[in-house]
């Protein structure tokens, strides 16, 4: 399973609105990706608003696949609510993402990264 985390603002591909994170979240879980609320160990890819920004230069620093909103739209638009941006409600509940123990965050390189 891939474990993605989203930080910045999602903007819409080609336009400047912006679409809820919460929205992002559901498009990845869709795929049957876990979302991390932040940059832990276990985190595959960190998909950032920007990727020359601190965070993301540490995340790849540490071996974390970093890519922006447009590419992960890009990539995966296929599997996006059928590649249309619109077909999602934003209301729909999000599952949480699971909790590391401490001595599993204590002892990963990415402790206190973020």
């Amino acid at each position: 399973m891939t474990n993605v985390c989203f930080t910045g603002r999602g903007v819409h591909p080609g336009s400047s609105k912006v679409i809820a994170r919460e929205r992002w979240e559901l498009w990845a879980r869709a795929m049957d990706w876990s979302v991390d609320a932040r940059v832990t160990a276990w985190t595959h890819v960190l998909v950032a608003s920007r990727a020359d920004t601190v965070k993301a230069k540490q995340a790849i620093a540490n071996g974390v696949r970093v890519i922006t909103y447009d590419e992960f739209y890009r990539r995966y638009q296929a599997h996006i609510a059928g590649g249309d941006l619109g077909s999602q409600q934003d209301d729909q509940p999000c599952a949480a993402a699971p909790t590391p123990t401490i001595d599993e965050a204590v002892s990963s390189p990415l402790w206190g990264l973020m």
